[in-house]
């Protein structure tokens, strides 16, 4: 049953990721709700743990604060409260879950493993068939489901009721959770199969990331994807020097992102014909941000205030100089999770960010060596797909995340348990 469920579970958040991560994390809450109130060595568990001196818990937790005090001078502090608690809400689950999963032991940790595997070679499938048929299936489900999309009118051109054409939206959003995925998957292939079960396995995913490669709409996925088939061998031989690399570029980034977004705009690549379209309005968006956010550099203008600018901004200037080819805008958000964190947190709030991803990085080094290479790997891959893609407050790409951690912290569980008792397990995964 566990298999059965944790396969659906991946299965949806890869092929419908709007709804299909809302659900799972809905779920999964109440099962560790459940959990705790049933069984209590696991509530005090949990307990514990965050009352520990842990580095990861602490820098979350003085991120979330400074979130929440941030509200007080936000365009809407209620909505700020409300997007600032539900992220609480997701990352602390998170924590939780990635903390309970480090007991999973034997037929579990297994079954799960597994789950994931099954899941991701659904979905993985699903994203090939999508990309190579332009949507073919898509197109053929919201013509009989349209719920299934909440931005229908937006992203699906209808004639006579048939969804004739997808505006890439949709596959964008299946290929980022493909890359989010793809590192717990790998690491399941290694936890559960052997002999030609595994060459399978792997020789599908690497089909479906090769695939993604050549022929996705989704540049940023295509780089995180590539980013993970580099990185991977690297951090398997050399992962202090991976870690470290990791570290410098990570906070290089977000230290210099400001200066980087304005001198691509001042080198003139918004113009440039070779970089394709998404690209070049991204230049024109970071530049106009990173302006603003020099005009409120220390506290930023308060948590989720971007869209309520933004909806300002257009009222009060409706028109822009048409050199251009987008208005210079931040829209609902910047599209760079970077610079959201100055614009509306500051440097405070940036300089948090920070001290949690290091934070993340000095955890992965404390873990066991054997699975480091791909806990780094997914920390690299991650960094990346939240840099030009979407805004931090869009609550399906917070539980994207936060599910793709969780799963890699069952499936790393499942193969640190296979290697400490191989013999243990069942006769199915041999």
């Amino acid at each position: 049953m566990l298999r059965i469920v944790c396969a659906v579970a991946v299965a949806m958040c890869m092929m419908v990721p709007r709804i299909g991560v809302l659900v799972v994390f809905i779920g999964v809450l109440g099962l560790l709700i459940l959990r705790s109130w049933t069984d209590p060595e696991s509530g005090r568990r949990i307990v514990a743990y965050f009352s520990r001196r842990n580095p990861i818990v602490l820098s979350v937790s003085a991120f979330l604060a400074w979130i929440l005090i941030a509200c007080l001078w936000a365009s809407d502090p209620g909505q700020g409260l409300q997007k600032g608690l539900i992220l609480a809400l997701v990352m602390l689950t998170s924590i939780v879950l990635i903390s309970e999963a480090q007991h999973l032991t034997g037929e579990a940790a297994h079954q799960l493993a597994q789950g994931v595997l099954i899941g991701f070679l659904v979905g993985g499938a699903y994203t090939a068939i999508e990309t190579i048929s332009h949507e073919e299936l898509s197109r053929i489900i919201l013509t009989h489901f349209p719920f299934l999309d909440r931005g229908m009118s937006k992203h699906v051109t209808l004639r006579d009721g048939v969804a004739i054409r997808m505006s890439g939206a949709h596959m964008t959003r299946v290929s980022f959770e493909f890359a989010l995925f793809l590192c717990p998957a790998l690491l399941a292939a290694l936890a559960t199969t052997r002999g030609s079960a595994r060459v399978l396995s792997l020789a599908a995913i690497a089909a479906f990331g090769l695939i993604v490669l050549s022929s996705s709409r989704s540049q940023t996925a295509q780089l995180a994807v590539l980013l993970i088939f580099v990185t991977l061998p690297v951090a398997y031989y050399f992962r202090d020097f991976t870690r470290q690399v990791l570290a410098a570029v990570f906070v290089l980034v977000l230290v210099l992102i400001v200066p980087i977004a304005l001198a691509l705009f001042a080198s003139g690549l918004h113009k440039s014909p070779d970089l394709f379209t998404s690209a070049r309005a991204r230049i024109i968006i970071w530049d106009y941000t990173a302006k603003r956010v020099l005009e409120n550099p220390v506290l930023g203008v308060g948590t989720y205030s971007t869209r309520f600018i933004h909806a300002a901004h257009i009222k009060n200037e409706p028109t822009w100089a048409k050199d251009l080819l987008v208005r210079p805008e931040t829209r609902d958000h910047p599209h760079c999770v970077y610079l959201q964190v100055w614009y509306e947190l500051g440097l405070i709030g940036a300089f948090l960010f920070g001290w949690m991803g290091l934070a993340i990085l000095r955890g992965i080094k404390s873990s066991a060596t054997q699975v480091q290479p791909f806990l780094l790997t997914h920390f690299a891959m991650t960094a990346v797909l939240i840099g030009p893609t979407y805004g931090m407050w869009q609550s399906w790409f917070q539980f994207s995340i936060a599910a793709a951690a969780v799963a890699l912290a069952v499936c790393a569980a499942a193969y640190l348990s296979r290697r400490a008792a191989p013999a243990d397990l069942p006769a199915e995964a041999v």
